[in-house]
């Protein structure tokens, strides 16, 4: 594979970044301004007797012009970084 291949490949969209992902959870805590702590929960299966639990990841993720709640679900993308924990922003929230 040459260089230019792979520069076709990382450039094939354009509108999204190789960086950029996009990640659902909750809303848990609002109580810092502009930011807002949002928990993702994702389910793993236990390597050796295969039993499905969950695990949770707190993230903080700015909040520019969407109005939340505590318990709101809400869609975060991952940016630059905004602060020391601070790499996310909230595109879209739902009730």
């Amino acid at each position: 594979m040459s260089k230019t291949d792979f520069v076709k490949k990382a450039t094939a969209c354009p509108e999204r970044s190789q960086r950029e992902r996009s990640r659902r959870g909750r809303v848990v805590s609002l109580a810092m301004n502009g930011v807002a702590v949002v928990e993702i929960e994702r389910k793993k299966v236990h390597k050796l007797y295969g039993k499905a639990f969950k695990v949770n990841k707190r993230l903080k993720a700015r909040v520019k012009s969407v109005d939340l709640n505590v318990g709101d679900s809400v869609r975060i993308i991952e940016t630059r970084p905004r602060s020391k924990e601070t790499h996310f922003e909230v595109i879209s929230g739902e009730k």
